[in-house]
């Protein structure tokens, strides 16, 4: 995220006209974000205009709750310095992730789960849409209209079209693997807690670990190296790896005794069985996802041979 739109979300904040969602976007950003994209304390203090205040209980409340004392409710009048050493504890509950971070009624982010056996279209606020896989959850976790970014969790897979708008990134956080970046294009993201993959069709996409950032270009795949801690990008066939949006699944020299486990693994109620002697051998082309019997003509056909059976 860019520093303007980092220092307009500490300026909504430490006035006190944050929303939720907004409020919850910034916690992300202390916990994810590069350190050269944070603030340092002296440039929040500079976003505080002077005749701003706060009352003084609120104020010793939060000071006693970051020092660890108890606090007493006393009079007294407020001063600038005291105002600034309420946001000074502000600042340090924010990087805590304290209770007093989340103070007030949060409004629920949107939640989109498709527990069908179809293919769920979803259109956003933005007016960009969403193709969510099956067993898949979406997140939106900030306000499109009033926040500086478009912000959304993925769970699962799914095919994005993002509306193009230069002035809210549109992100996708996750906690896992990576953080996707972009302002506007199409790619196939799949986030789960084992694999996180993204394959760009058109536009552009940055992606983030830390303070590891890399550049991803269409037709391009990338996923992170947990070993090596660096990204890994390669070129790949984009259709092939969004083929489940048509409910078709593609394979690439995978031998038959693979194909078939994955069959009876999303068909448990059938036996399908492989003529031994065709294990080793392997296929590469496009199947059906849910048409079992359409999937086992097609096989058969390809080897003018009988060799899967249920």
């Amino acid at each position: 995220m860019k520093r303007e739109h980092t220092k307009a979300l500490h300026h909504k904040y430490v006035t006190g006209v944050a929303s939720a969602s907004e409020r919850q976007i910034l916690r992300e950003l202390l916990v994810h974000a590069p350190e050269d994209e944070l603030l340092d304390f002296e440039e929040v203090l500079s976003l505080v205009e002077e005749d701003i205040c706060m009352d003084a209980p609120t104020s010793e409340a939060i000071y006693a709750a970051v020092i660890g004392t108890a606090y007493k409710t006393k009079s007294a009048s407020i001063s600038l310095s005291l105002w600034w050493r309420s946001v000074a504890a502000a600042v340090a509950l924010l990087i805590m992730l304290s209770a007093y971070f989340l103070w007030g009624r949060d409004t629920p982010p949107t939640l989109y789960t498709n527990n069908t056996s179809f293919i769920k279209e979803i259109l956003l606020e933005d007016h960009s849409t969403v193709l969510l896989k099956q067993g898949s959850t979406l997140q939106v976790i900030s306000d499109f209209k009033r926040d500086t970014i478009r912000s959304v969790r993925l769970v699962g897979e799914a095919f994005f079209t993002v509306s193009k708008n230069k002035s809210k990134p549109f992100v996708v956080v996750d906690e896992h693997h990576f953080n996707v970046k972009v302002l506007g294009t199409q790619f196939n993201l799949k986030l789960n807690k084992a694999q996180g993959v993204l394959v760009l069709n058109t536009g552009a996409v940055e992606v983030s670990r830390g303070p590891l950032k890399a550049s991803v270009r269409p037709g391009e795949r990338v996923d992170f190296d947990d070993r090596h801690q660096q990204f890994r990008i390669a070129q790949v066939d984009t259709a092939a790896h969004s083929a489940w949006k048509y409910n078709l699944i593609y394979f690439t020299a995978v031998p038959l005794s693979n194909i078939v486990n994955e069959l009876n693994e999303n068909h448990p109620d059938q036996s399908i069985r492989l003529d031994s002697r065709y294990s080793d051998h392997r296929f590469s082309g496009y199947l059906p996802q849910q048409d079992l019997d359409k999937t086992i003509k097609l096989l058969n056909t390809a080897y003018n041979y009988t060799i899967i059976t249920k």
